[in-house]
């Protein structure tokens, strides 16, 4: 199998963090359960691509192989170098990992040449485009995927299997809390962050992750935002949203969400993301602390840090090459690269991991949800949820 990566920043090589990022290390893992002949990574300019280079050369050695790798561009910077790539290297699957506006751009030329793909969510950021993924990808019989790493969680699978058996009864809302460090807009994302703001490009993880859980449909959605932390950096974007989603269970009562989103918390927080969500039944309630996993590491360096074990986690001492990633983040990407292989290999039907997956049909339920959102904060009034 031969696999194109297109983008080279923080969540594919770790760039601008101390750690490896998701991406690669989620690849080499599924190299340990599949024979990937050739990896190719594409971004806009030399610098990244020397960058990623070097990322991957110290994560080979780290699990001891030899796959073939090669970044691009090599010589010339070029916004449209993946075209060229695609061309020459004739990827059978695709991850796009690129800022939000270039995602239907990029993955409906991928899946116009027959590429298999797994995008970063959102999906896109209106629903006209994601049916067009859509209708492309099963036009060409293509499996189409989006990240949505939440649904690997453990702990959220717990909380699908309590929900489904009713364990808390008829469910009634939930509120969800979810900041990021102001580093990520004013620094890590810096060129493209006033093209997306916080609720798209991070609060879209809980919109899934309610689908998820309940299987309830969207239909209104009333936002507010605040613009006044990074209007001082320059940057047209919003600080923090706010959004109520209205959601219709197969009884036609309503339940309902509330997202409260940032993502100019302090870079002295302990933790890159923090992240809750309670749910409330009418016999219950379930609460569930992402940030605070049991695990502290006090140093000189770093000061304080609550780590996330359970999400891309590193252990070079490990004795076994298949262990040294692990995580719900790395199997959300190892995961599609097994579904692709079945798929070449044993002529399985691309249908068949559509199922309980985060495809393209079911993610626009969230990018239905973020077009009304955004379109809620410039009119503030109510909108509803255009399936």
């Amino acid at each position: 199998m031969k696999v194109l990566i297109v983008g080279g920043g923080m969540y594919v090589t770790g760039k601008g963090t101390n750690n490896l990022g998701t991406i690669l290390p989620g690849l080499f893992k599924a190299s340990t359960r599949n024979n990937i002949d050739e990896l190719a990574l594409v971004v806009t300019n030399t610098k990244s691509a020397k960058y990623a280079k070097s990322r991957f050369n110290k994560i080979n050695k780290l699990f001891n192989t030899k796959i073939k790798f090669k970044s691009f561009p090599e010589k010339h910077n070029n916004v449209n170098e993946y075209k060229k790539v695609v061309e020459h290297f004739k990827p059978d699957a695709a991850i796009v990992c690129v800022p939000d506006h270039l995602h239907y751009k990029i993955t409906s030329f991928l899946l116009k040449q027959k590429i298999h793909c797994l995008v970063v969510k959102p999906l896109t950021d209106n629903l006209k485009d994601g049916k067009k993924l859509r209708n492309l990808a099963n036009n060409n019989k293509l499996l189409g995927l989006v990240e949505f790493h939440k649904r690997f969680d453990e702990a959220n699978l717990i909380i699908k299997n309590k929900v489904n058996k009713g364990e808390i009864g008829s469910l009634l809302y939930a509120v969800i809390e979810y900041s990021q460090k102001i580093i990520i807009p004013t620094n890590i994302f810096k060129s493209w962050s006033n093209k997306s703001n916080v609720f798209q490009y991070l609060g879209v993880h809980y919109v899934d992750l309610i689908y998820f859980l309940t299987n309830f449909k969207p239909f209104k959605v009333k936002a507010w935002g605040q613009k006044e932390v990074l209007k001082k950096y320059k940057i047209n974007t919003w600080d923090s949203i706010q959004v109520v989603i209205e959601w219709k269970k197969p009884n036609g009562e309503i339940f309902v969400s509330t997202h409260i989103t940032n993502w100019i918390e302090s870079n002295n927080s302990s933790a890159m993301s923090d992240q809750k969500i309670s749910i409330i039944g009418e016999n219950g309630k379930i609460l569930s602390d992402q940030k605070n996993r049991g695990l502290q590491i006090i140093n000189n360096k770093n000061k304080i840090q609550d780590i996330n074990p359970y999400f891309t986690s590193f252990n070079d001492s490990s004795k076994f090459t298949e262990d040294i990633f692990f995580g719900y983040g790395i199997k959300s990407v190892s995961n599609f690269i097994d579904y692709v292989d079945k798929i070449i290999n044993t002529n399985t039907n691309y249908k068949l991991f559509e199922k309980n997956n985060s495809s393209f049909e079911e993610s626009l339920i969230s990018t239905a949800v973020v077009e009304a959102v955004n379109k809620s904060l410039i009119t503030k009034k109510t909108q509803l949820v255009k399936l």
